[in-house]
């Protein structure tokens, strides 16, 4: 299962303007271990498994995703954290899904400074997406994934610094 955390950290680096959206999908089946997902009230997790034993089909659950470098491929819940839990109790590897859209991220694009994530724009100019000070834990997710720091003595400094 994916941590939060790093869904919290891609999410720093999607921008609306990366959208792609494919609310029109037919669901598909999406392995739980990609998908980040949390049980945040077990009782629902529970009224999920007695409706499947008696019979009722339960709706696919609602997912964004994060692709990185054009390859890896993260999920976020964004409706069925419970059907997703109760799926890993049965034993499960797999649970259906929409797709609504995602971001693609290319970290090259995005580098740390001054505990905030800057991104490249077309212009080639340096522009602070993060807005406020990132924690330490968040930061060394965004590395995880390929961000660099920015650095002074490397010819990008650009006049958003000054």
């Amino acid at each position: 299962m994916i941590c939060k955390k790093t869904i919290a950290a891609l999410s720093q680096l999607a921008e609306s303007d990366n959208w792609i959206s494919l609310k029109d999908e037919a669901a598909v089946r999406l392995p739980l271990d990609q998908i980040a997902f949390e049980e945040w009230q077990p009782s629902r997790t529970e009224r999920c498994k007695k409706a499947v034993a008696s019979g009722v089909r339960l709706p696919p659950i609602e997912v964004v995703y994060y692709r990185i470098k054009g390859e890896a491929i993260y999920y976020a819940v964004s409706d069925g954290n419970h059907r997703c839990e109760m799926r890993r109790q049965q034993g499960a590897s797999d649970v259906l899904a929409n797709i609504n859209g995602g971001y693609d991220i290319a970290p090259k694009n995005y580098k740390i400074y001054r505990k905030m994530v800057w991104k490249r724009t077309s212009d080639g100019e340096w522009k602070c997406i993060s807005c406020d000070y990132l924690d330490d834990w968040l930061i060394e997710r965004i590395r995880g994934i390929g961000v660099g720091e920015y650095d002074i003595y490397n010819g990008e400094r650009s006049q958003n610094y000054r």
